[in-house]
């Protein structure tokens, strides 16, 4: 888990304005060395998360915006895109959310015989992550018996315990 440098929400209220028109969703209040008021605050990396470079530092640009729109600093929390579009900085797309609630809200990742199903010799097992462990359903005779008990006990989970995508803190 990566370590978040404190933000100080008055220094970059005066540093920096959010921008909707922004490909990064934010511009320079003020001249900073070679940037000029107006220009463009950062970069878009290719993963699609933007960055900018301030004061020797280098900070994710959702992370100001969500601080900078909030008025306080998310300090340890994560700052999550609800669309998942790592370029979307807008403040309505930003959210507090805790390191393993935002591994919940990942997209899965596919399978030959479907979500959290493997087939070891004739056999096909079932099985979910919550909260980072691993829960083994069972062996099933076809992939589909498999994949309908993994879809049952994920459903059953969210309903005692929430949403499938995590609550906004």
């Amino acid at each position: 888990m990566e370590q978040h440098l404190p933000l100080d929400v008055g220094l970059l209220t005066s540093k920096f304005a959010i921008d909707a028109s922004s490909p990064t969703g934010l511009r320079w209040k003020v001249d900073h060395w070679k940037m000029k008021a107006g220009d463009i605050a950062g970069c878009v990396k290719d993963t699609g998360h933007c960055i900018v470079n301030f004061y020797g530092k280098r900070f994710h640009v959702h992370r100001i915006v969500w601080a900078i729109y909030n008025q306080r600093d998310p300090a340890e929390k994560t700052v999550d895109h609800i669309d998942r579009n790592p370029s979307n900085n807008s403040p309505e797309n930003l959210r507090l959310a805790t390191y393993e609630g935002q591994l919940r809200n990942t997209k899965p990742r596919s399978s030959l015989y479907g979500r959290g199903v493997k087939k070891v010799g004739n056999r096909y097992y079932a099985r979910i992550n919550i909260n980072g462990k691993d829960f083994s359903l069972g062996g099933f005779a076809t992939a589909e018996e498999a994949r309908e008990k993994a879809s049952e006990s994920r459903a059953s989970y969210i309903q005692e315990h929430g949403s499938k995508i995590y609550p906004i803190l």
